[in-house]
């Protein structure tokens, strides 16, 4: 990556993160109007953001921290992370009830009490990543690939 690459991702990077740090429907109004643009958040701290209903379809979150707080976990129940590349995200005590995590890319994520409780995973990738104490009820995992990781 050039440096004028590199500067202009990272532009991209944070533009996305302000608009996100708005709010959900301001976020999901500019997804709308610009569907040609893929999200890019990786790496980025995503600390005490709302993100509930969110459209977040097919967005680079790898290496990213969605953790509100220490002791808070963060909401993202009923998000779209379809396709979302998550690979090695923070996601300790998450809310992802009711997401739809089709083909999402969770290799490596941290998903240690998570609550996946109705959502989509069909063909989501989880392997490597770590589950104990993870909420799988009434979720659908067909095609969800997992492995021996802990």
């Amino acid at each position: 990556m050039t440096p004028l690459e590199r500067k202009l991702y990272h532009l991209a990077n944070a533009v996305h993160i302000s608009l996100l740090k708005q709010s959900v429907d301001v976020w999901n109004q500019w997804r709308q109007e610009h569907p040609e643009i893929q999200a890019d958040l990786s790496g980025a701290h995503l600390v005490r953001i709302r993100l509930s209903g969110a459209n977040l379809i097919g967005a680079k979150l790898s290496d990213a921290n969605l953790r509100l707080g220490r002791l808070i976990a963060a909401d993202l129940s009923g998000a779209d992370l379809s396709g979302a590349d998550l690979r090695g995200a923070d996601l300790r005590w998450a809310d992802l009830s009711g997401a739809d995590l089709y083909m999402a890319n969770l290799t490596r994520a941290n998903l240690k009490h998570t609550r996946f409780n109705g959502a989509d995973l069909r063909g989501a990738d989880l392997r490597g990543a770590l589950l104990s104490g993870m909420s799988l009820e009434g979720a659908i995992l067909r095609g969800a690939l997992f492995s021996d990781n802990e």
